[in-house]
């Protein structure tokens, strides 16, 4: 099962509302290509935007304790599966 970062406002689930973008930066173009379809097929997550410009991976958080706790699941996953030239940020929404 995927977990897409989805919150409710007046019984309306929406993805807007989200104060903080999680970003996944891969310094290397081919495991970033890797990532995006590891993402699309066998991970737990669903990333809301890939930039193949910036080589970047953007998934939206509710606040920045979400974010932290979002990076840490997801970096687990990266590691476990072999993934290692990344970096993550986040920034205000």
């Amino acid at each position: 099962m995927k977990y897409i970062k989805k919150f409710e406002e007046n019984g309306i689930t929406s993805e807007k509302n989200n104060d903080v973008k999680l970003i996944i930066t891969f310094s290397d173009y081919d495991e970033y290509t890797e990532a995006i379809k590891y993402f699309q097929l066998d991970s737990y997550f669903f990333p809301n935007d890939y930039n193949n410009e910036n080589q970047t991976i953007s998934f939206y958080c509710e606040d920045q304790n979400d974010a932290d706790v979002t990076e840490k699941e997801i970096d687990k996953e990266l590691v476990d599966n072999g993934f290692n030239n990344y970096r993550f940020e986040s920034e205000d929404n």
